[in-house]
């Protein structure tokens, strides 16, 4: 995206991703020609690089996004734990208790 003609005003850069859909109208194969027709255009920006480039939310942003990343990292890691502890596999001398209680 050239952006130099605004360069009196404040800009940054942002990720942008555009999207056309083309209709084909016309094929010449004797002179390798092909015409195209842009029949929709889209262009999608990533909001979270608009937040990052502000001069100080920016800051706050990158700071909230790294504290989210770790605590659902530790949050994660955590719950694994916990559900390994959970599955862990039963003592052969617990279940042989067990049936003999059963009998009685």
């Amino acid at each position: 995206m050239n952006l130099r003609q605004f360069s009196w005003i404040t800009t940054y850069p942002l990720r942008t991703i555009l999207v056309y859909d083309l209709a084909i109208l016309d094929v010449d194969l004797d002179d390798n020609r092909v015409e195209f027709l842009i029949t929709d255009h889209e262009e999608m920006w990533s909001f979270g690089d608009m937040i990052e480039a502000l001069p100080l939310v920016g800051w706050a942003y990158n700071l909230f996004r790294r504290s989210f990343a770790f605590g659902f990292l530790g949050a994660s890691a955590l719950s694994y734990g916990v559900l390994s502890f959970l599955k862990r596999p039963v003592a052969v001398e617990t279940r042989l208790r067990n049936k003999d209680f059963e009998e009685y």
